[in-house]
Order: C-alpha cells, then structure tokens, then sequence
C-alpha cells in the first residue's frame, strides 16, 4: 500500500529535516566504558523516525542509513536485507502450513500475507547538509527480500555513504515476526539492514560461488520463515518512535527519553549501539516486571588465542584477589508480560539474571544496561533479538509446575546475547555457529544450577506418576527422529538443506551442542572455558564463521581439527560404541588379592571413531566412578588406576581387560553421553529398563518425549485409549477403549504392549497384544502385529472372536501428530478374523454373514487435512483393497475394494471489505472463520451378497450402529458446517496442563446406502445431527487435540438416536 498524497507531502517535510540533523539525541557512543574493548569504527549506523498507527495497522517511517567500506575494494552499491517483503510462495504455502502445524498453531493465525508488509517508498543518496539525491532501486533474490541500491559513484575503502530509506510496513493480524495479534504490535526483523560485504567464505557444503567473482561481494540472505537466516554486521540505532500513550514499550536497547506530544500519544528516544538487529514490541496489555543483576567487569584475558595454559578454579580466585575486588556494574532486567501471567513474569527474572551472570563470567560481560523478555505472540517457544528475547504466550501460559522447561528455554535465548548479537554469524550457511553454542553452554549452565537431566515438571506430591519430560531426552529425541528416518546430514549446511525445521532442530541444535561437547571433551573443561572467552573477546562485534573456529582451535591448541570439521560437522558422520560381551571372572577364593577381573569386548559400529570413556559401576557408588580412556587410534596400552590394558581386535574392535575390587553392577561406554551415537541404548553392559506405573496410561506415555530415550521403557496402569482414524485391514471403525495395558517403548525403535478393555463402538470387552517396529528393516518403513480376542460382548454378535494382522508401511511424508498416523504412505497387511461386527438388525435384505475371512490386502493414504487435529483446508485420500478367502458357513473367494475421499473449505471472510459499517463487518468475520467439510466413501466387495461392510458407527453414516445396514455395497456423503462458537478462549485447568482454545458447534448430515446381491438393502436414508467440539491443548503446546460429542438422528427410519464420543474429527 503507498501512501496517498497528502500524506507523502507531509512525509517530505520530515524526510528534508531528518537529512539536515540527527533525527535523535543520544550520548556519543562508547569506547572502553561498557564495553571493554572498542567496537570496529566502521560499524553501520541507523537513524530511525517512525510513527506508529496501530489503529490503523501501519507503521510509518524514515530510516538514514551510513555504511562504511571495511574491505579494500570498493562497491557500486549498496545492498539491504530487506526481510520484512517476505510472502509465502504459493509453492511453500504447504511447507509453511506443516510447520505451523508442528508448533501447534493453526496456518491461518500466520498465513494470511499476500503482498510484501514492507514498501519502500524511496531511497534517497544524501549529500551533505540538506542535500539528497534520488536513487534507483530493486528486489532480488528467490524471496525477493534483498534490496538493491545503486550508487552514482563507488565507495572505497574506508569511505561512507549514507541513503534515507521512506518506507512504509503494514502489520499483518497475525502472529509472527512483524504484524498485530491479541494487542500486542511485533516488530522483529523489520527494518531493512545492510547484508554483509565482503569475501565469500562458505563452507564446503554450500553450492560453489560462481567463477570470476570478485573477492569483496555483497551477500543478501534469503528469509526462510522457519528460522533466522541473518547475517550481517552490528550496528548503532537511533531510533525516535511515536505512538499511542497506552503502550508499554520492550525494545532492543534502552529508552533515553520519552514524552507526551498530544492526540493521546507519547514519543520515545532509544539509544542501541553495537547490536544486530533493533526489535521493537508494544502492547497496552503489559505489566512489567523487574530486577537488577550486577555483571563483573573483568577482562576474560589477552585479545589473542595462544596455546592453552592451566586454568582452574583456584587459579581465577587468585587472580582476583592480586587485582583487587571485581568492577561490576547493574544490569536491569525488565520482563513484559501480561498481568495473568505474573508468576512466569518474576520466574523470568530470576532466571534471566542467573544466566546473565553465568555466561557474562564464562565468556565476558554483558556490555549493556538493559536486559528484556517480551510476552509475544511469535509462534515459536522463544526467539532471540538484540538485547530483547521474545517469548510466546503459551511459554507463559504454562503450568507452573513446567519451570523446568521455562527454565531451559530462557536461558538458550539469552546465550543468544553472547552468540549471534556480540559475536555474529552466517545464520543461514553456518546456523551451528550460534545454535550448537548455545544450546551446548544453556545444558552446562542448567547442569550446575539443577543437576544433569533434570525433569521439565515438578509435580506436586503423589502426581508424579504423571507423564514428565526429561531434559536429556528433550534434548535429543528430534536428533534420533531425524536419524531415524534416515535424513542424516551435515550440521554445517544451508538452512534449505535440511529441508525443513525439525532436521534444521536435529542437526544444529542436538547434534550441534553434542559436537560442541566433543570439542571440550577434547580441550578440558577448564581450557574449553579459557578458549572460548578469548574467542569471544577476540570477535565481539564481528563475525564469527566455521573456518575461523577452527583456525582459532588450531592456534590455541597446536593441533590439527582438519579431520575433526570434516567428519563432524561437514560430513553426515556418527559414532555407535556399543558393549559386545563382557566376561566376569571372580576370583578363587584361595587368592591372596580378592580382585575380580573383567573383560569387556568394545565395538564401534559407525563411521567415526571418536575417542571415548568405559565407566564402570560398582556396588552402592553412583554413577561412574572408574573411568578408564577409550583410544581406538592406539593397539595398546595400560592405565594404572583401576589396573587395566586396552588392546585393538582390528575392525573397530578393541578389549579392555581390567581388574576391580568386586563384581560391577553396570558398565558403560560413553557414560556421559558425550559422543553423538547412532544407537545409545548398546552403549551398555546390561540393558536398561526403566519400569512406571500410572494410574491413568494414554497415548502422551508412549511418546519420544515422553519416554527415556536411552533405556527400554516399561509402563502399566489402567488405559484410556482414542483413535482418530481407522486401521486399514479391520472393519473401519473408530475405537475408544477404557481398560488396563502393559506397555514397552524404545525410542524411534519400538512400542508395543499387552492390553484388555471395553470398546465404545463394539461394545464388547477384548484383550490383546499390538506392537510396532520402528525404521525397520530401513530409514522410512514400519512393520507391526496386532492380535485381539474378544472376551464378551453387549451387542449381539459373535461370541469368542479373534483377529490378528501382520503389516509393513513404507512412509512418504511424516507428520508431527502423537497420535495420528503419518502423512502420506503406503501399507501391506495380511490378516485372518472373525467377523466381529454385530449381528445385523431387522435386515430388510439378508445377505451372507461370513464368520471368518483370511485376506491379503493394501492401503494407501494422503492426509493433507491441516492443521490435523482441526482442518481449516487441504484434502484426505484413502483407498484400501484386500482379497483372499471367506469361510463359514461356505469357503468362497473374497475380493474388496473402497475408498474415501474429503475436503474441508474455508469460507471467504469479506469482513475487511465494510470494515467501516460494523452491525455487518462482524458478521462477515465471523462467517469468514467457519469452513465446510465434505467427505464421499464407496466401497464393494464380491461375492456380492456377503455381509462385508457396516454403514454405521462414529465415522461413517452416524445416524446408525454398526448392527444397522450391513451389505458388500457402501456409500456414505457427509457435509459439517464448522461454525465458532467461540475463539480464543485460552481458559486453562489443572494449572494449565489443559487449556481450551475454542469451541465450534457442528451441524451435519450423512446421506447414504448399503447393498447386497446389487440390490439396496432399504432406500437411502439421510440423518441430521450436532456436534459439539472442543480445542484443547496438553501443556500449553505440546499436543493439541480435538474433542468431540456427536448426537445424530436418521431422517427416514424408524432408528433411535445415536451418540458418539471422539477424537479427532471424523473425516
């Protein structure tokens, strides 16, 4: 949207006054005071005037932006990322929809931008006092997000140029980086900023720059919505912003002055030297809470990386007592949140000021005056800005009994302060540079304050039964998913290399810090600390790349990491140490020395062989307490303490023979779990089984993060069981399931278990035993069993009936869901079965009822439906076929085939078109948020006249049991109107493990028929009903489900009403 006439006069005006004078006063900027060291002198500055029409979702402004050439070559021109243009291509809308999807959020909260927020009106070179010269200007780049500006002469070296950018953002309704939603205005990076210039200097796993380039180039990165792919210099603003008076301010920086200019507004002066990027946050709604931490002012030491010297904790005392008490200087810390969420708002503090602390004295200080945590509505748990971390409602809307996971999440953020805002990287090329950082030294901070592997939830007294997450398993489950599904790679790579969020998760952040902790495993903890505080003092305000990491590992260490970055971080690399066998010899009793030898028979399965620890358990000790170095490098050698000798078998396998007081309890290689190993749970001499019991089982117990990812987990208790969709070789029925199960659960490699209960749709009792193998026999398959015998039933039908199934599914596209089943894949099955559906009801045409059938059969299945547990749109596809032999009271051939198809439609919302006449807008809005469903299913079977399909039940014809309309022909048509009752609701129980988001009241109609012999059973019939449905969230984010109550009535048949419980919706 331009700006109309009148308004660009008036815009004139104050663009030819800000090109005469600074447009904001502020104090010269700093040289040793807050900092320590001065920043480079040629850092980019920015002044910025901007108003803010909330009301009218715009903000106005004008940016004066001065570059200085740091390279010895001069440019042409100049070149912005100018992020804020970005559109969802229609290519990545699906993409996008998933990923919205995985962080449970529904696409149309975020999905709503169909032309660039960010316009810029014009570029102006300015020249002098109050002379300015217009420049021309393009987009380029596959988002269309780099800003080229071209120069009427070149800049050399040393030389400044500055331009005035007039432009205008409008702010989407939506959550994200920039835009409005619940009365909070977000504007994270939204300004254009210069993109880095100088050598290109990727890292061997990004495409190979193109021949005859210039050794100084401009790099622009393109803006992926999924994560940060920044990369550019730091910056001094300046920044003057007018907006309304009610809004409370969280911004990067700090506010020098502020001041009320009538109309109900105020304008605020901020001050932010040497940062990254200038975010800028504002709501009416926000409470602040806030507190002081004082940062030492000391020096990490020398600005060079020289060899390593002896570092410990004495060694720092003494130094601080020779020079004297620590400078230290406060730092406020300022948390905006929502007045509901006031005690997140003073955990934060506390937690803000703790890691502040701790990573000011691991690396240096925090160098500014103001530390900020904004309540926003930005999607993701968290998202670091410079000086200001963002984050999501529904962090803060947590049980309060999660502050272990608040816990961690904050303080990776603020790691951020140190990683990616003083020392920067290539964010979209080299994303481990900050994140396996800061993941790494969060664990390390978290490992001292509340031990390692500490559990995210505290539950009250006699609730710890319940499902807890922990921090060691959350911190690798996406890891072992992204192996597991054979999508390994680099973690150094471009983002859109790992083509999507969840491996971008794996790699950088869970392999990332592992890699990390392989490097200090290497160094020492205490010169790992040592180098990384010199590396720090050496690049803040600069960028940090791989190559220079490793330069710099290299200085300080004298050693060669060539192989180390190679199999590591640019290669797809692991390690798999597992224990083969273990020979325990007791000693004779007659022995003048009781000590018992162990021979323990190494093997490392995997590419890398990475140097690593055996520990051993012994009797009443905890842990580990003898360690005993594994080099797989070396043939042989001794260590003296336990009395042991290390020797290599050749082909990665080695013997350790060792001789110990009395028998070991466990032992294990790799016991701290430093390595990034393919198949943790081998890493131990006796598999470890981790039993619970829970007096309430649902599907959360069976899930990766729910589960210890190193151990075989056993859980048992009373089950309550939903399936939201139905399993392709039984009768199609949905099951809720209320009984008793014994469940066994690996990691990304199996879950199965023993079970008996009552079925809602049956009526009946069965018991049985299911399981599931993950990933096997390769990367993308799953092969499983399911047995049932029925033990009585309340319908009447076929007493003592059994069925059992045995299939293999190869996976196309994963999804993110629980409990769903994937995406899109393709099953086989073979199965024999009792015919468990109920006899049928007053049938108008017998047919044949076959009690048996044995059937091979395939499945496939394309589910589009997003978000899932709510569609607002996409489509759903299955088509299931079996044949083979039905028996009693006749033995025929038997062949079946059906499928279904459906679709849900969003409503146009024409709201915006009479925003001004409001008794109608609000209407519109409403009618605009409803969606229409439809669903057609088919299915036949010969021989014709057998009893093969049911028309009843909770997801097909509702208006019947599953004992009414029985044929070998079916179809059912169904249409919902999906209307919101209410929106937004965010009402929370049990301390905010649950919350109900909305409400939707759902009238529908299933139309429909069976057949026997070709023959309609009865005319087709045409029920009506309501359903009441009910969006719900498992701890804030974790899971979101869709609960529903149908009540239905057939139009044109004598049949009673029917009620249906349920997960998920029903087509």
């Amino acid at each position: 949207m331009r700006l109309s006439c009148g308004h660009k006069a008036g815009w004139a005006v104050l663009l030819m006054l800000s090109l005469a004078a600074p447009s904001v006063s502020a104090p010269p900027l700093p040289a040793d005071a807050e900092a320590g060291k001065p920043w480079p002198s040629w850092l980019p500055r920015y002044e910025v005037q901007m108003e803010l029409d909330l009301a009218g979702h715009v903000v106005r402004g004008i940016m004066r932006a001065t570059w200085t050439n740091p390279q010895p070559l001069p440019t042409h021109q100049l070149v912005f990322n100018a992020h804020a243009r970005y559109v969802v291509p229609k290519s990545d809308i699906g993409l996008t929809a998933k990923t919205l999807e995985l962080l449970r959020l529904a696409p149309g909260d975020a999905l709503i931008v169909t032309d660039p927020p960010l316009v810029i009106e014009r570029i102006l070179l300015v020249d002098g006092p109050g002379a300015s010269f217009p420049l021309a200007f393009h987009y380029e780049g596959d988002t269309q997000t780099s800003l080229v500006v071209s120069l009427p002469h070149p800049v050399g070296s040393g030389e400044s140029v500055t331009v005035a950018l007039e432009f205008t953002l409008r702010l989407p309704r939506k959550q994200g980086r920039w835009g409005q939603w619940q009365g909070v205005t977000t504007l994270s990076n939204w300004l254009p900023v210069f993109a880095y210039y100088g050598p290109r200097r990727d890292p061997p796993t990004c495409p190979p720059a193109p021949a005859r380039q210039p050794i100084c180039v401009w790099q622009p990165t393109p803006f992926l919505p999924w994560h940060q792919p920044f990369f550019n210099e730091s910056a001094h603003y300046r920044v003057r912003a007018t907006l309304p008076a009610d809004q409370q301010i969280a911004c990067t920086g700090s506010i020098v002055a502020r001041r009320i200019v009538g109309d109900g507004r105020q304008q605020v002066d901020i001050y932010a030297p040497g940062v990254r990027d200038f975010a800028f946050l504002c709501s009416a709604r926000y409470q602040i809470f806030e507190g002081t931490v004082f940062i030492p002012q000391s020096e990490p030491g020398p600005d060079t990386l020289h060899a390593p010297r002896p570092v410990s904790t004495a060694w720092r005392r003494e130094q601080r007592e020779n020079t004297g008490a620590e400078r230290k200087r406060p730092v406020r810390i300022r948390i905006f949140a929502f007045p509901e969420h006031e005690h997140y708002g003073r955990e934060m503090v506390r937690i803000a000021a703790e890691a502040l602390l701790a990573y000011s004295k691991w690396f240096g200080p925090y160098p500014w005056p103001e530390f900020t945590i904004a309540e926003s509505f930005f999607g993701w748990n968290g998202n670091e800005c410079s000086t200001l971390v963002m984050i999501d409602e529904r962090v803060f809307n947590l049980p309060h009994i999660a502050g272990g996971f608040v816990d961690s999440l904050v303080s990776h953020e603020i790691c951020h302060q140190w990683w990616y805002n003083l020392v920067g990287t290539n964010g979209y090329c080299e994303t481990w540079m900050d994140e396996g950082l800061a993941t790494f030294f969060c664990h390390r901070l978290l490992d001292g304050k509340v031990g390692k592997n500490n559990k995210f939830v505290a539950y009250p007294r006699g609730l710890g039964w319940l499902p807890n997450i922990e921090r060691g398993t959350y911190s690798c489950y996406t890891l072992y998913g992204t192996l597991g599904r054979g999508e390994n790679g680099p973690a150094v790579q471009p983002l859109s290399g790992f083509g999507h969020v969840v491996n971008l998760f794996g790699m950088t952040y869970d392999k990332g810090m592992r890699i990390v902790g392989l490097i200090e495993n290497r160094l020492g903890p205490a010169a790992f600390l040592d180098f990384m505080s010199r590396l720090f003092c050496r690049y803040r305000y600069r960028i940090l790349r791989v190559a220079d990491f490793q330069r710099e590992l290299e200085n300080y260490s004298g050693a060669s990491w060539e192989e180390f970055f190679q199999n590591w971080l640019y290669g797809p690399g692991l390690t798999d140490w597992s224990i083969d066998k273990v020979q325990v010899h007791q000693p004779p009793k007659c022995a003048p020395q009781n000590a018992t030898r162990v021979v323990v028979f190494l093997n490392q399965k995997a590419d890398i062989n990475e140097p690593t620890t055996l520990g051993i358990a012994l009797p009443g000790q905890e842990g580990y307490p003898i360690r005993i170095p594994i080099d797989p490098r070396t043939a042989a050698y001794d260590w003296d303490e336990p009395p042991a000798h290390v020797e290599s078998l050749g082909g990665n396998r080695l013997r350790v023979e060792v001789w110990l007081p009395e028998k070991p309890t466990q032992i294990a290689v790799d016991p701290d779990q430093v390595l990034v190993d393919r198949n943790p749970v081998n890493n131990f001499w006796k598999t470890p089984i981790r039993y619970r019991f829970t007096p309430l089982y649902t599907f959360i117990d069976e899930t990766d993060m729910t589960t210890a990812y190193d151990h075989w987990n056993v859980i048992l208790g009373p089950w309550l069981y939903g399936t939201a969709y139905y399993d392709a070789w039984y009768p199609r029925t949905y099951q809720t399931m209320l009984g008793f199960r014994a469940g066994l659960y690996r990691m990304q490699t199996y879950y199965g278990g023993v079970y008996a209960g009552y079925r809602t749709d049956y009526r009946d009792v069965v018991a049985g035993v299911d399981g599931l193998f993950d990933h096997w026999p390769d990367s993308h398959f799953q092969v499983g069993y399911d047995f049932e015998q029925r033990l009585a039933q309340f319908y009447p039908g076929q007493s003592n009936a059994k069925r059992g199934v045995l299939f293999a599914r190869y996976i196309f596209k994963y999804g993110s869901s629980l409990y769903y089943p994937p995406m899109e894949f393709v099953e086989t099955f073979l199965t024999f079965q009792d015919n468990f559906l109920p006899f049928e009801a007053n049938p108008a045409l017998p047919g044949v009822r076959f009690n048996e059938t044995a059937t091979a059969g395939l499945h496939y299945r394309k589910d589009y439906l997003t978000p899932y547990w709510d569609p607002v749109g996409g489509f759903r596809w299955d088509v299931w076929y079996q044949g083979g032999s039905a028996m009693q009271p006749a033995t025929v051939g038997m062949q079946e085939i059906s499928s279904q198809f459906s679709f849900v439609k969003a409503l146009p919302d024409f709201s915006e078109a009479v925003g001004d006449v409001p008794w109608l807008a609000g209407p519109l809005h409403w009618l605009g948020q409803s969606r229409l469903a439809f669903r057609i299913f088919g299915g036949t079977a010969l021989p014709s006249r057998g009893q093969f399909f049911s028309m009843g039940g909770s997801m097909y014809f509702r208006g019947f049991d599953l004992a009414q309309r029985q044929g070998s022909s079916v179809w059912v048509g169904s249409v919902e109107w999906r209307l919101p009752a209410a929106r937004n609701l965010h009402l929370n129980f049990i301390d905010h493990i649950l919350t109900l988001h909305g409400i939707d009241l759902v009238p529908f109609s299933d139309v429909g028929n069976t057949y026997v012999s070709g023959h309609q059973v009865a005319p087709t019939v045409v029920d009506a009903g309501l359903s009441l449905r009910l969006d719900v969230s498992w701890f804030s984010f974790v899971e979101r489900t869709l609960l529903r109550v149908d009540i239905a009535k057939t139009l044109n048949a004598d049949t009673g009403t029917q009620l249906w419980f349920g997960v998920g919706v029903p087509f």
